[in-house]
């Protein structure tokens, strides 16, 4: 930057310094109203949900039931166990369910942050954990991306309100899912390949479906006309990428003899033989006999598939792949599970729906205050219909 010599450049400088500023602090307060409202609402929705149905089951609980005692269902346990107890350290085996179907960067940072406090402060540590990291990985969005965003505010709402919003804020893998996505996106965008495949490589030891993060550095660098000595860059960025996930096979192979517990565990969860859209070829073949939980699964992927074909081109290739990895990955069980929670990573389709038509995001923003409150009763009243 040259060096100012007037009064007039430093005014300038001065006033664009001054703008930066305002920008910064109004999506900050933007995105904070958004979240803080946006987590209300679910609280509100989860006490009334609760004590309106639950109670009748419970009778001798009260309107003085903790927060945890409502949220600590389905996984929230068994990253708690993964967290407080480890692994187990027993030989593989499917007749029973055990922890290590559940990736280890979650439990393991909260591990960290749980240290100074007992055990029975991880619901807690969690989730304010999982809402630092929420909205930590929002703002880097906002900034990433802000050439292509046409309303900040409008993104952030579409995004908190999703019918899977919940997820961010409890003790599950989708707030750190976000955020390590969100650091992906912003060192590739800087072309900084080899930070952008460790934060890829974390990620995949996240999420399964992470896994498609691989490719957003990977195809930047192979169409990156200026990058020298790129065959080794591309070794390098593989490399760091494979070191996570091959550190935690080694370590379950030591635990249990099998490097692959993490996949092969899913059997016990009923899903033997997974591939890529198992789940829609069974959805297709029950026709009308699918439940109506089924339905609600496909509903949900169907306005993001809409999305996908109504803007693919505006999307970069990268992009793009990231988002099929994603579906292929999340539709490889024997029925469709989590398809409200596994959106939350298609973040460029959610940038497409921002700037989409009113009418196209008003079906949207319907659909996900209907589909979420359903799915936020049967969560915190135990029932798998929520799964």
């Amino acid at each position: 930057m040259s060096p100012i010599k007037t009064a007039s450049e430093l005014r300038g400088y001065v006033c664009s310094r001054l703008n930066v500023l305002s920008k910064i602090q109004s999506t900050l307060l933007s995105l904070f109203f958004i979240f803080f409202i946006s987590r209300l609402v679910i609280l509100g929705i989860s006490f009334i949900g609760y004590h309106n149905f639950q109670l009748e089951l419970e009778p001798d609980k009260t309107w003085s039931t903790h927060i945890e005692d409502i949220w600590s269902k389905f996984d929230v346990l068994w990253y708690k166990d993964v967290t407080v107890n480890g692994y187990e350290k027993l030989p593989f085996s499917t007749v029973e369910k055990k922890n290590w179907a559940f990736l280890p960067l979650y439990p393991l940072m909260v591990k960290t942050l749980l240290f100074p406090f007992t055990d029975k402060a991880f619901f807690f540590v969690a989730s304010f954990f999982s809402c630092l990291l929420t909205f930590g990985a929002l703002y880097l969005i906002a900034d990433i991306f802000k050439d292509r965003i046409q309303n900040q505010s409008r993104f952030q709402f579409l995004y908190l309100i999703s019918a899977g919003s919940f997820y961010l804020s409890i003790p599950y893998t989708e707030s750190l899912s976000l955020f390590l996505l969100a650091c992906t996106f912003y060192f590739t965008q800087r072309k900084s390949y080899f930070w952008a495949a460790v934060m890829a490589g974390l990620g995949a030891i996240t999420r399964i479906q992470l896994l498609g993060l691989l490719f957003i550095p990977f195809i930047a660098l192979l169409s990156d006309i200026r990058i020298e000595r790129k065959t080794l860059k591309i070794l390098g960025v593989l490399t760091l990428f494979s070191i996570p996930i091959f550190a935690h096979m080694g370590y379950l192979r030591c635990l249990t003899g099998n490097p692959w517990a993490f996949l092969d565990m899913q059997q016990s969860w009923g899903n033997d033989h997974p591939y890529p859209l198992e789940a829609l070829v069974v959805f297709i073949r029950k026709g009308a006999r699918n439940n109506p939980c089924q339905w609600l699964h496909l509903f949900m992927w169907s306005i993001f598939f809409t999305c996908f074909i109504r803007n693919y081109k505006k999307i970069p290739l990268n992009e793009i792949v990231f988002c099929i990895v994603v579906f292929l990955i999340s539709t490889g069980s024997e029925k469709f599970w989590g398809a409200y929670r596994y959106v939350l990573m298609l973040i460029p389709l959610y940038i497409a729906l921002s700037n989409e038509e009113k009418w196209f995001r008003k079906l949207y923003v319907y659909s996900s205050l209907i589909v979420g409150a359903i799915y936020i009763l049967t969560f915190i009243n135990n029932n798998g219909f929520a799964i």
